[in-house]
């Protein structure tokens, strides 16, 4: 009986898996980059020749890679081909130094090679508090679902809505163009602002593309269209609601485990 171990070749973009007796089974990386660098986000993408998972593990410095990021586009346990890990809530003007970790179905790990960017400058945008918070003392009082039938503080929970870090996300089970969340802000906010932003799936499916407010159950403002979920929109509610409670609805979506990766009221 063979006993598989790995070694690791860097070699550019590739990395091979050797097993005993001549054997091998390897796992190209493939157009390996990074992409979409913001103040606050960047996106690594690549592709494995073997379906595996996929990861980055980054952080300020070649020694502390303290920070990592998965294909969220991928369901917990799944395996691709393509991989698109966003690199969310980055510091402006912060260089970061990162690598891409694969793993495949037998467990075989692969590294890559070190390599480093740097954020852009970013200016604050001026827009108020966001009252959405738990710090701020609002908490979600109900939601169509969580992925899994998980509790609001689960991986997929409704509490990664409004935790203030585009890096979670809160996934419906399968609610498509039924989901909705609706959060308690803790006491009667004039609401000025509002922000969302979808998540989604590599297949394209799980976007929310158009949401409506609904303010203690009847002041409605909307609908928002927010067909990119690589992006945070920001609305003005004008003029202004005095509200205690507000219902986030999806509109329009591309069905399946619609959520959101962050939603945020201004006062």
């Amino acid at each position: 009986m063979s006993r598989w171990i790995v070694g690791w070749c860097f070699c550019g973009l590739s990395a091979a898996l050797t097993a005993c007796g001549g054997e091998k089974a390897t796992t190209e990386l493939s157009g390996l980059r990074i992409d979409d660098v913001s103040g606050r986000r960047a996106v690594v993408r690549f592709e494995t020749s073997l379906p595996t998972t996929g990861e980055v593990q980054f952080g300020t410095s070649a020694g502390k890679l303290d920070r990592s990021a998965r294909d969220v586009a991928m369901d917990p346990g799944e395996l691709s081909f393509t991989h698109e890990v966003p690199l969310e809530d980055l510091q402006p003007d912060t260089q970061y130094t990162w690598r891409a970790r694969a793993v495949d179905r037998d467990n075989a790990v692969v590294l890559t090679d070190l390599d480093a960017f740097t954020t852009r400058d970013e200016e604050p945008e001026a827009k108020g508090d966001n009252v959405a918070l738990a710090s701020a003392g609002a908490k979600v009082f109900e939601v169509s679902s969580n992925w899994g039938g998980g509790n609001n503080d689960s991986t997929y929970g409704a509490d990664n809505a409004f935790d203030g870090k585009m890096a979670s996300e809160w996934a419906s089970d399968g609610d498509g163009d039924q989901a909705w969340i609706e959060l308690e802000f803790g006491s009667v906010r004039r609401i000025t602002g509002f922000a969302f932003r979808s998540r989604h799936m590599s297949n394209g499916s799980s976007t929310i593309r158009r949401v409506e407010l609904a303010f203690d159950g009847d002041t409605e403002r909307g609908p928002f269209d927010v067909p990119d979920a690589t992006e945070r929109y920001l609305f003005p509610i004008d003029p202004p609601v005095e509200a205690s409670r507000v219902r986030i609805k999806a509109v329009e979506t591309t069905g399946g485990n619609t959520g959101a990766r962050e939603v945020e009221f201004y006062e």
